[in-house]
């Protein structure tokens, strides 16, 4: 006698039993184990499907169980049924033209240290642009420029380089093949380093030249480039030339000078000050001294108001229709006797006035 083992369909939640968490790219994966399994084990339409809502997460159960009584035992349309509620689970529609400009802009804001990092690239780049090629949404042509578009700088100017060399009569209208690009990024990073690290350390190591100044007003511009410099090599630097804010040499106003400053003008008019052989004097034509922390109007301003405070320093000295103003002074005056001074003895200053003499008599 000779027994026949059977094929059994897992039990649900042990090791070997096909899995589902639910996510739309792992649902073509799952119902390939589910047919795998289920034609080992010889299972029928109803069975099939039966398999294949077993393992499913216990929330999609109910939404599963209602296509069965529309497929009538076919597994082939329950699947495509339940493929059609899952969006993006065909990998013909799960990448667009932007998946691809998408894998090719992060890779070109990357540093390609090594053929791993080729690798990579060139794994994402395919697994995208295979599918597009076949659906007939990507031409060979467009594909290859991509490819390259891809690689950051240097090394894309470095592959360039090496194609050029290597294929010095390739149509310059016709793109470089992704074979091609793909082989010359491989062999310049064969010894494992970075290209662009390197360039990066030799920009670093040329020396910069530092620009000197003959004025503080003079600074560098800006816009400045690097130069690698070397023997033989003239360097040409140009400098944008800044003037310094004007400042007003009697205010000291930002933004104006003496000749167009308001204050100074209405000192000017009112005799307050006045210009000497380009110098800015006193109204008097006396010299403004210069002190420190304050600014020419300032200074000014206290010299009148000293001279207005000790030209009205008393005392004042007056006599008869003499009016003297000014410092203390000593006066001698020479004065006739006349009949307004008059000498007197006695209590009776009358008495002996010879104009009075007959009033007393009588």
């Amino acid at each position: 006698m000779s027994s026949i083992s059977s094929f059994h369909m897992p039990l649900r939640g042990t090791p070997n039993a096909p899995k589902f968490d639910g996510s739309t790219d792992q649902l073509l994966r799952y119902f390939e184990d589910i047919e795998q399994l289920a034609d080992a084990a010889n299972l029928s339409g109803d069975d099939h499907i039966k398999a294949a809502i077993r393992y499913i997460p216990q929330g999609d159960t109910l939404l599963w169980q209602g296509y069965v009584k529309d497929v009538k035992s076919d597994f082939n349309i329950f699947k495509t049924l339940i493929m059609s509620i899952y969006p993006g689970c065909d990998s013909a529609s799960a990448y667009t033209r932007s998946d691809l400009d998408f894998v090719v802009s992060e890779q070109k804001g990357k540093a390609m240290m090594s053929q791993a990092d080729l690798g990579i690239y060139y794994r994402d780049f395919l697994r995208v642009s295979n599918v597009l090629l076949e659906k007939k949404r990507l031409a060979e042509s467009d594909r290859d420029r991509l490819f390259l578009d891809g690689f950051p700088e240097p090394i894309k100017s470095r592959v360039l380089r090496r194609l050029e060399i290597k294929l010095p009569d390739q149509d310059l209208d016709d793109a470089y093949t992704l074979k091609q690009v793909y082989d010359a990024a491989h062999f310049l990073l064969k010894s494992g380093g970075s290209i662009q690290a390197q360039s990066t350390s030799t920009k670093a190591a040329s020396p910069t030249p530092s620009p000197s100044f003959s004025r503080s007003t003079y600074v560098p511009s800006p816009q400045t480039t690097d130069i690698c410099t070397g023997p033989g090599i003239v360097i040409k630097q140009e400098y944008t030339m800044q003037q310094a804010p004007r400042t007003c040499y009697f205010c000291s106003t930002v933004g104006h000078t003496s000749k167009h400053c308001d204050e100074f003008r209405a000192y000017e008019q009112a005799g307050k000050v006045k210009v000497t052989n380009g110098r800015i004097t006193m109204g008097d034509g006396a010299w403004i001294p210069r002190e420190q922390g304050k600014t020419m109007k300032e200074v000014l301003d206290a010299i009148l108001q000293e001279r207005k405070r000790t030209h009205d320093i008393p005392p004042h000295v007056t006599t008869g229709l003499l009016y003297l103003t000014g410092l203390e002074i000593e006066v001698e005056m020479d004065i006739e006797p006349s009949a307004y001074l008059q000498t007197s003895t006695g209590n009776d200053p009358d008495a002996l006035d010879p104009d009075y003499e007959d009033y007393y008599e009588k």
